[in-house]
This record gives C-alpha cells, structure tokens and sequence, in this order.
C-alpha cells in the first residue's frame, strides 16, 4: 500500500517577506511506494512462522513434561501408600503378639515402637506424595 499525505494552507502576512504576495494558499502531495523490498516482507513472514513453530513445540514439550511429572507423582503415591498399609499391618501383628503375652518383654515393646514409628512415617510419606499430586493437577 503506498503511503501518501496532503497538505494545504492558507497564508496571510503583513509584508514580513516583500517577495511573497500579502495572502497565498498552498496545496502539496507527498506520496511513496515501495517496488522493491528485496525479500524483506518474505523473510519477515518466514521468521514469524518460525516462531510459531517454536512456540507450539515448547508447549508439547511443557504438556509432556507436565504429564511425566504427574505419573511419577501417582507411582510415587501408590508406593508409599503400599508402604503405609505394610508398615500398619506390621504394627497391627505385633500389637497381636503382644496381646498374647502377660508381661511384655523389653524387646518387643521396643519393636512396637520402631513399628509404630515406621508406619508414622509412611504415613507422611504417603500424605506428602498424595500432595504433590493435588498440587501438579490441580486439585484441591
């Protein structure tokens, strides 16, 4: 599209410049065009597209890192939800054990203990990957 401009006025002097007529008006055009861009529009309309590219494959690239982020999340949840219900279950087996016994030995109220610390930290480990899961989905 070629560029053009008009302009017009009008003049009225009180003698300032004696070659000049008292009052004048003027009319003026200025236009260009362009004929040749040596390719500047193509490259320009080439290093656009390219950027669109990039952009598309940056978000792929987010989607998936996105959606490996999450998988590892949900085994890592699944893992320390099956440690969680071992370490109960372990728990569970020697509160039975001592359950059986009248006077409970020294060892065992020792290994209750170490169990009961273990199933807590399953636990957490449990809740803190249960976490990161709602936290990447989304999900509150």
């Amino acid at each position: 599209m070629p560029d053009a401009a008009i302009t017009s006025g009008y003049v009225y002097q009180t003698n300032s410049v004696p070659l000049l007529p008292r009052d004048f008006s003027f009319v003026g055009v200025v236009a260009t065009y362009t004929l040749f861009d040596f390719g500047k529009r193509e490259r320009t309309v080439k290093e656009r597209r390219a950027q669109l590219e990039m952009a598309e494959l940056a978000m792929q690239l987010t989607k998936a890192k996105v959606a490996g982020d999450v998988k590892s999340s949900y085994f890592e949840m699944q893992h320390s939800r099956r440690l969680s219900q071992l370490a109960y279950r372990k728990l569970n087996s020697v509160r039975v054990m001592e359950a059986g016994y009248r006077t409970v030995p020294v060892d065992d109220e020792i290994a209750r203990e170490n169990a009961e610390v273990e199933a807590l930290q399953a636990e957490l480990a449990y809740r803190q990957a249960f976490r990161r899961l709602q936290e990447l989905t989304g999900a509150r």
